[in-house]
């Protein structure tokens, strides 16, 4: 059987991939997310993708799609382990729907299903008061402004 090549990732694919996860977080994509999707993301975001040392790994040619992907995969395996159970809906879908996320944002996939009217999207101040709720979460455009500028004034 023979072995998967595995796409090593540039350093231009790393920034664009950085680019993605900034627009989720920002609020700037059509993907429903809970809180906890959004701190997950978050999270990863801030250690992993933006970390010194994933950037020397991609320099070096040391990083895989797939290693990306195992490490998300493996923080929010842990992250779900520590949540509370929803009736109805077991811990493995969850896990599911939040890989399905991933790769999404991941490959800037726009076939994901759009918000509801109603319903909220992505991640932002608003979700932040609210832990764990389960329900999607939204920044409108105002906030995105303020913590865009907010950003740029660290």
């Amino acid at each position: 059987m023979p072995t998967p090549v595995l796409q090593k990732v540039n350093k231009q694919q790393l920034q664009a991939v950085k680019e993605r996860f900034l627009a989720f977080l920002d609020g700037d994509t059509q993907i429903v997310a809970s809180e906890a999707f959004c701190n997950a993301v978050r999270s990863y975001y801030e250690g992993f993708l933006k970390s010194e040392q994933v950037s020397r790994m991609v320099q070096s040619g040391g990083c895989s799609v797939n290693n990306f992907r195992d490490v998300f995969k493996k923080n929010i395996e842990r992250r779900v382990s520590s949540l509370p159970e929803i009736d109805g809906l077991s811990k493995e879908t969850v896990l599911s729907s939040w890989i399905t996320k991933y790769d999404a944002i991941y490959k800037r996939d726009i076939n994901l299903p759009l918000t509801l009217p109603g319903s909220k999207r992505s991640c932002g101040t608003e979700a932040e008061r609210r832990f764990t709720s389960g329900e999607p979460v939204a920044v409108n455009q105002d906030q995105r402004g303020s913590k865009t500028a907010a950003r740029l004034h660290r």
